[in-house]
Order: structure tokens, then sequence, then C-alpha cells
């Protein structure tokens, strides 16, 4: 949990590209005290929530509670919302709402019952919202007219240049060379015409080019798809606790996929177990991209290594 204002997190909401993350707490509302108990000391939900979130938990009863109660219109408690520490707009709401409430994502209360729906919505908000502000392209330097005219006069003689070059290159070459061009034509044209085809009796075995045309042309279908190779991840998850990570597979229809791994487990797994689970990526090429990251680029790295720790990726077909 963050110690301190709303504003210091703000700040280093910022600076890291983290989310602001509030619960209003009421102690006087039991459904408040279920919440610490059963949704935020669930390992889940705590180390996606440590991984991208600044945690505020103010309570109704203290400034920072009356503070957002201020700032932001609330129905009752439980109230859990997300801020964008660049604006302070508040982005989703998950529990009581009212009329005169509105974010972008509103959800109801009973998702906050749930440990692994709750981490999926997170999931699917981090997906679709990002902190990090793509960098634009430089434009293209404007020239005067003066300065174009020079540039167009410039490529203008460039041209005259090459021309004149490649005019001195064809008359350069030497009478010499030309004797030796039919010379070597004269004798192509002696060459005894046995030569160029099989006597009668020599006998052309087709069955051995058909064999060494098929020798050329088996190559392992996966030598240069590393992926292609890749077998299903048929084994268990490994159980909840440290050095453990859950990832998120978005598929090409729009349907979600979670599982746990290990830190440890190679990048190599996660197109394993896309293929267990969805069979026809055992024929179909396939990639995964995790921000911009093609990660058949990192099939060695570890899953920590390549900063996968609770990650969502987008699978595609090639």
């Amino acid at each position: 949990m963050f110690k301190g204002t709303f504003d210091n997190a703000k700040e280093i909401g910022r600076r890291e590209h983290k989310w602001v993350l509030v619960d209003l707490h009421d102690p006087s509302e039991f459904a408040c005290e279920v919440l610490n108990r059963d949704l935020w000391k669930h390992h889940d939900v705590a180390e996606v929530v440590r991984a991208n979130f600044l945690f505020l938990q103010p309570r109704t009863t203290d400034s920072d509670g009356r503070a957002y109660r201020t700032l932001y219109p609330v129905a009752g408690c439980p109230h859990v919302a997300i801020l964008d520490p660049r604006t302070g707009e508040r982005m989703a709401i998950v529990g009581s709402t009212a009329p005169t409430m509105t974010a972008p994502i509103m959800r109801a209360q009973r998702l906050l019952k749930d440990p692994a729906e709750f981490v999926t919505f997170i999931f699917e908000f981090l997906d679709t919202h990002s902190l990090v502000t793509p960098v634009a392209a430089a434009p293209a330097p404007v020239r005067g007219g003066a300065e174009d005219d020079q540039l167009a006069a410039a490529l203008r003689a460039s041209a005259q240049d090459d021309a004149a070059l490649q005019a001195a290159l064809k008359a350069s070459v030497s009478v010499a060379d030309e004797d030796e061009a039919l010379q070597a034509a004269l004798r192509a044209s002696l060459t005894d015409s046995s030569s160029a085809s099989p006597a009668k009796n020599d006998v052309v075995d087709m069955a051995d080019v058909k064999s060494d045309a098929e020798s050329d042309d088996a190559e392992p279908a996966t030598e240069n798809d590393p992926i292609a190779a890749l077998t299903p991840l048929t084994g268990p998850e490994p159980p909840t606790g440290a050095g453990t990570t859950r990832v998120q597979a978005r598929l090409p229809d729009g349907q979600r996929l979670v599982r746990r791994f290990r830190l440890a487990d190679p990048v190599s797994d996660l197109y394993r177990w896309i293929k267990a689970k969805v069979p026809e990526a055992n024929d179909a090429p396939f990639a995964l991209v995790y921000v911009r990251q093609d990660l058949s680029e990192v099939l060695d790295q570890s899953v920590g290594d390549a900063g996968l720790a609770n990650a969502a990726v987008a699978m595609s077909y090639l």
C-alpha cells in the first residue's frame, strides 16, 4: 500500500508509469473489511497491483477520504477506482454507482468478490490503456524556395555527370577485349557437336536425377522455424507462490486465456501453452506480441528476464 497523499501518488505514477488505484475504505462497512481479507491479500491480485499501480486506501473518515469524495462523486462503499496520474481523470469505477458518477469503465460490485475475475478485469484495462506516450515522428524540414532551386540544380548536374561517365566507360572498351570475345565465339562454334549431347549408348538414369532433385528440396520444414518445432505444453501449472506469475493471452477471436508460469520458465513455454489450448495453432504459424515486442525474438529468455510478469500478450496468425 502506498504511504502518501494523492498528489504524491500522482507524481510518482507519472514518473514510474503506474496508475493510481483507490479503495475508499469505510470502517463501518463490513464489505470493505471483506475486501482486505479476500481480495487485496490474494496473491494474484497483490502481484498485479504491485506491478502496475500505486495502491491507496483512504478512509472515509480521514482527510484524504474526504478530499477524494469532494473531487469524485461516490455512491457508497465498497468503492474502487483507477485514476490517471497525469490528468487525475477517474478511468474506471468498480462498486456502487449513481447517475451522477461517470467514468469510461464502470463495473458492478460483484466483480470485487472474485479475485480471478478482478485480475482479468485489470489485465483487460492494462491491455487497452497505456501511460507510455508514443514518440511522434519528427516533421520533415521545410525548405525555402531558393534552397529547393539549388537542390534541383545540383541533382541535374549530378545526373549529367553520371551520363557522361557511363558514356566514357562504354567508349573505353579496348580492341583487345573485342578480339578476345571474337576468338571465344569461334572456339565455341568449332566444338564437336557430339560433346553437346549424350552418345547413343549413354543412358541417363532419370530415377537418379529425380532422387537428387528431391534430396535438394527435402529440407526439414522446421529448420528455420523454431516455433513450429515446439510441442504443446501439457504439464500442470506451478502452484501459487514466490517466483511465479500470471500471463494472459488475447486470442484473435477475442477470447482470453490466463495461466501461471514460473519466472524461470522460458518464453517458448508461452508458445507451447497456446498450442495446447488452441489446436489450430499447431498447423498455422502465429505470433505472440507484448508491447510491440515479437516474443519469437526472445524465445530462450526466461519469462522474468523478458519482462513478462503479469503481462497480457496478443496472439495473431501470420
